[in-house]
């Protein structure tokens, strides 16, 4: 939670909508607040799944041969039956 207050040095009033304008300012703020929070949770939990990831891939070379690492590693990056549908754009974005 927090506050928001408006003053002013003029002697007439403040507009009517002054709350109303004063209470949407502080609700984007609250947006934008929680959005960087999402944002930067998002990144970190994007950054545990890929080190999740390259760990279980060096686990898995670590037990096999040297020959069936390239031959692991080479093939995986190639779609299965990546002709029947057409060429596949480099990050995998359609």
């Amino acid at each position: 939670m927090g506050a928001a207050t408006a003053g002013s040095t003029r002697r007439e009033p403040l507009p009517p909508d002054t709350e109303a304008r004063i209470a949407g300012f502080a609700d984007l703020v609250a947006a934008a607040i929680a959005n960087a929070e999402t944002r930067a949770k998002l990144t970190a939990s994007r950054a545990r799944i890929v080190a999740g990831a390259d760990e279980a891939w060096r686990r898995l070379g670590m037990r096999m041969p040297s020959g069936r690492r390239l031959h692991s590693c080479r093939s995986s990056s190639v779609p299965l039956h990546a002709g029947r549908y057409g060429r596949i754009p480099a990050g995998g974005e359609k």
